[in-house]
């Protein structure tokens, strides 16, 4: 077994393991958390496909991470003429929704997270300082970040298509159909 004094050792020659102590309980709703996501991601990168209307959006949205592709979202929003007021209001709220629910997502992510009994404990290194800042939280609070995620991304999808219609949708998705029906056809050959 390991003592403290080979923990520290450890930590200062950079090697970091997971011991077999380690509470599975948040590895699992973690793992939801990625999942969820990463799902969100791969949707609102096509709504922002969507929302420019043209086959080649998927080659600026392509790399991007989600708070990158919010803010374009958002800004598109903001100037897109077609839509009427309510519809860009509504569109900017579930945008928001999306933005404040990634928020929460990365400091699950990034902080360093441990166990104390049914507390999350979420250690933060705070920038230009040697203090690290704590906060608690709990696995249902991992849970409803899971949850606000998954109903945000998929609610402002659904009022993207709504908006702008199916054709726009489909559209997210024509670069890739090209390539595939020209790698196809070079098969053929």
């Amino acid at each position: 077994m390991a003592s403290a004094a080979d923990d520290e050792q450890n930590i200062r020659m950079g090697e970091f393991r997971i011991r077999k102590s380690d509470p599975t309980s948040l590895h699992d709703p973690l793992g939801r958390l990625v999942y969820a996501s990463s799902m969100a991601e791969v949707g609102i990168r096509r709504v922002f496909c969507a929302l420019l209307d043209s086959k080649y959006a998927a080659v600026i949205a392509g790399g991007k991470m989600m708070n990158d592709l919010i803010q374009m979202c958002t800004a598109i929003v903001k100037a897109h003429k077609e839509m009427s007021e309510v519809q860009r209001a509504d569109l900017l709220t579930l945008l928001q929704a999306c933005g404040a629910a990634n928020r929460r997502r990365n400091r699950l992510i990034h902080d360093q997270l441990g166990m104390l009994g049914s507390q999350v404990i979420q250690i933060r290194s705070k920038h230009l300082s040697h203090r690290d800042e704590v906060a608690y939280s709990t696995l249902e609070d991992i849970e409803q970040t899971i949850n606000e995620i998954v109903q945000a991304s998929g609610t402002l999808i659904r009022k993207v298509i709504e908006v702008l219609g199916d054709d726009a949708w489909y559209r997210t998705f024509q670069l890739q159909f090209d390539d595939a029906q020209r790698e196809h056809l070079a098969d053929e050959e």
